[in-house]
């Protein structure tokens, strides 16, 4: 993966290894908690190759996420988080006084990392299937309050592989991501990308 904060900024990168056990950390981490199948684990953070990582360690610790913008009015946020019920928010440094109506539910990722990085490196061991919840999308709320659509791993999968295939990328492809995480174009942009080991080039904004 690819992600330049600005025209001036030095590119970081991230290899599949590396995303892989930095998720796996995260992940042993939220199972450490009790994070277990069909649970909800919020985001909320800015674009980065964290944000990618920390999408990943929802699934691997075998819950759903919801992504809620940070730019969202707390009102807006409140709402999401009661209604989808999540366990905890992922979240960043900058954003903790946005959240604070939340603090019993914050995980921030830039200020837990040794915890985090103490986990282990290998797989956790899920009882995933592919009827599970794998994260929740919000509808824009523009007739009235937002409402979660919930897909499941199995359409998340079939949809990856058949925009794989349609596409015909493969590991020398390199996925421009530009949707927002809170929008579903996204998820298949960022799944695509890992199931045909495509490099992920993340935009700024």
């Amino acid at each position: 993966m690819v992600f330049k904060e600005n025209a001036g900024a030095q590119a970081k990168t991230l290899t599949y290894a590396e995303l892989n056990r930095q998720a796996n950390q995260t992940a042993h981490y939220l199972r450490s908690l009790g994070i277990r199948e069909e649970d909800t684990v919020g985001i909320c953070m800015e674009r980065s190759l964290d944000m990618v990582s920390a999408m990943l360690a929802i699934q691997k610790a075998g819950a759903a996420y919801v992504p809620i913008d940070p730019a969202y009015p707390s009102e807006r946020i409140r709402y999401m988080v009661e209604d989808s019920g999540i366990k905890y928010l992922l979240t960043q440094e900058k954003f903790e006084a946005h959240l604070a109506a939340h603090q019993e539910k914050l995980i921030t990722i830039d200020k837990t990392g040794t915890n985090i990085s103490e986990q282990a490196e290998a797989n956790p061991e899920t009882k995933t299937t592919p009827d599970n919840l794998a994260y929740i999308i919000y509808t824009s709320g523009s007739t009235g309050k937002p409402k979660g659509t919930l897909l499941h791993h199995r359409g998340a999968c079939n949809l990856a592989f058949i925009q794989k295939n349609a596409f015909k990328v493969g590991p020398g492809s390199r996925i421009l991501q530009f949707a927002s995480l809170s929008f579903d174009a996204a998820t298949w942009e960022f799944l695509m990308a890992m199931v045909s080991g495509s490099t992920l080039v993340l935009t700024s904004s």
